[in-house]
């Protein structure tokens, strides 16, 4: 939001809105959409991987309570 803000600052009109100042904005609007991506995706792989863990554990508990001894 800093970067957002940092770029309303370099204009104070409509008029001051200029080629350079919009690629900024693009530049800037691209990283946050691609940091907030990373992180989303991270959050997903780490919750599947210890739900596939969590899921493995209880099937081998039952495995381990189902075997003839």
């Amino acid at each position: 939001m800093d970067a957002y803000q940092h770029i309303v600052t370099l204009t104070t009109s409509p008029q001051d809105c200029t080629q350079a100042v919009v690629v900024a904005f693009q530049k800037v609007d691209e990283k946050i959409k691609k940091g907030i991506l990373a992180w989303v995706v991270k959050e997903a792989d780490d919750f599947s991987r210890a739900e596939v863990q969590n899921e493995l554990e209880s099937l081998e508990k039952l495995m381990v309570i189902s075997s003839p001894t």
